[in-house]
C-alpha cells in the first residue's frame, strides 16, 4: 500500500514500511500483509488487512497472533483508520 500525493501520484512511501512485508491484493481495493522475523522462528505473527475506501481514506485492522506451545493462541485485533489531512 503506497501513499499517494494529492495529485494522485505515488511518492514512494508505504503506509507500513518494512522490507520484510509484502502486500498482496485480496480483492478490489483490499490488501493484506504478514510480517515474521527473517529466521521464521517466532511466537508472534503480525498481519495487516487494509481496504482503500476512497483516495483519502484507508480502513483496516492490525492483527497480532501469539502462539505459545501448550497454551491457547492469543489474537489481538486493532482497527486502523488513515485519513489524508
Amino acid at each position: 500500500l503506497r501513499l499517494l500525493l494529492a495529485n494522485g501520484q505515488h511518492d514512494g512511501r508505504q503506509l507500513i514500511d518494512n522490507p520484510r512485508m509484502t502486500w498482496v491484493k485480496t480483492a478490489p481495493n483490499a490488501y493484506a500483509a504478514a510480517m515474521k522475523p527473517p529466521n521464521g522462528k517466532t511466537a508472534m505473527v503480525f498481519r495487516y488487512e487494509m481496504r482503500v475506501a476512497a483516495p483519502e481514506r484507508i480502513d483496516g485492522k492490525a492483527l497480532v497472533i501469539v502462539s505459545i506451545p501448550g497454551m491457547k493462541t492469543c489474537r489481538i485485533e486493532t482497527p486502523i483508520s488513515y485519513r489524508r489531512q
